[in-house]
Formats: C-alpha cells, structure tokens, sequence
C-alpha cells in the first residue's frame, strides 16, 4: 500500500469516528516503530487530522522521529505496551472483562499490541487503532 493509500484510508477511519464535539480522535498505530508509522503520525498531527499514538518500544520510536524530523511532543503519545506506565491498571481493566485469566496471563496478553490497542479503546484512551502490518502491500493491494 503506498503512503497516499495508506493516509486515505487512516483519513476515511477517522472521519467515521469522529467526535460529535469536534475534538481530534486519537488513533493508536502499531507497530510505531516503523518508518511508515512515524511518517504518517507526522503527517495526521501537522496537518491536524488526528492525535496520533504510537505503539512499541519508545526508544526505537524516538529515534525514528529523530530521523525524520517529527517532534514527540506533536503526537498524542509513545506507549509501550510491554512496559505501559499504568500496568496495574490495564491489567484491573482487562480482568474485568476476561474473568477466566490470571493475573500473569493478563499481563502477558496485555504485551500484545493488537490486545493493548483494543484495551485503549475499550477504556476511551483511542478511538480507533490501525495494524499497519495487517494492511495489504502494494502487491497485495493491487490483486484485490
């Protein structure tokens, strides 16, 4: 999928869950440690579409915003979701639901990003979250 196809998309997503109130919805990308994903934030956030939040190991993340010139501070957030800073929380929150796991279980579902980023918009922290790994490629896009 080329960078246009891609923020078409991400724009039309948004656009059917945007807040009544006008507020800019938070979108959660992930894998954010990608190169596609910073562009894009990047993008969404100058050209204030939406609040862009990253997912993934926020090292890696600063330093691909470093490389392509896109301030942290413009985006909504970076969030590990194998280190979130509230745990304890996230956890109490997908325990509510998934009353059949364990704590430790809990913990370890919490590290995947797909589960993480449904846990924030079940808990209204994102209104929508995009894998940018499950979007077809250029190739694969075509065939469709």
């Amino acid at each position: 999928m080329s960078e246009l196809e891609l923020y078409e998309q991400v724009c039309s997503a948004i656009s059917a869950s945007a807040h009544p109130s006008g507020k800019e919805a938070i979108i959660a990308f992930y894998p954010g440690k990608s190169e596609q994903a910073v562009k894009l934030a990047k993008r969404l956030a100058l050209e204030g579409i939406c609040q862009p939040l990253l997912l993934g190991p926020e090292l890696a993340i600063f330093d691909l915003c470093v490389k392509h010139h896109v301030n942290p501070d413009s985006l909504y957030g970076i969030v590990d979701p194998a280190q979130p800073v509230n745990l304890a929380s996230y956890v109490a929150s997908y325990l509510t639901e998934h009353t059949e796991v364990s704590e430790k279980e809990a913990i370890a579902a919490i590290k995947n990003p797909a589960v993480f980023a449904a846990l924030l918009i079940a808990r209204k922290e994102a209104d929508v979250a995009f894998d940018l790994d499950a979007l077809p490629t250029g190739s694969e896009a075509e065939s469709n």
